[in-house]
């Protein structure tokens, strides 16, 4: 999400067991060109997953997209900043100065945000529940598709 999409009304909220999620990113290559096609963020421990239909669309404006517990998240950047939304973006844009990593928005804090690039940068994408069996377990965001031109 970006942080524009940090409430229910905007952007692409999933609802999802509680639990720990492991975060999985995938290539593509376009002609040496490296970028992250799809992000998966799947509960840890679940085996195989299916791909649902289309639940929602989320989108990026800073070349990055995040993932994290969107109520948890918002209540630490509350706590932290208040209604300074200027102070909250400018300390995320101080985080994310590499690629890919783990933001913690208040050290010693439980609460995290994994971002990586989303494709070409700024855009959108679906999003798709992972599901085992009718259990939603995960989702994940397409930013490319295998057939887009470069």
């Amino acid at each position: 999400m970006s942080w524009a999409e940090a409430n229910s009304e905007d952007g692409c909220v999933v609802i999802v067991p509680s639990g720990i999620y492991r975060v999985e990113a995938k290539g593509i290559d376009f002609n040496g060109s490296r970028f992250v096609s799809r992000i998966r963020v799947l509960l840890d421990g679940v085996g195989e997953v299916t791909l649902g239909d289309e639940c929602g669309e989320a989108g990026t404006d800073s070349g990055q997209i995040g993932v994290a517990d969107q109520q948890v998240l918002k209540s630490a950047f509350e706590a932290r900043f208040g209604d300074d939304v200027d102070a909250a973006l400018e300390c995320l844009e101080d985080a994310f100065h590499s690629e890919v990593g783990v933001f913690v928005p208040e050290p010693g804090s439980e609460t995290s945000l994994v971002y990586v690039p989303s494709g070409f940068g700024d855009g959108g994408g679906p999003v798709f529940p992972l599901l085992s069996g009718e259990k939603c377990v995960g989702i994940e965001h397409a930013f490319i598709d295998a057939s887009d031109p470069f």
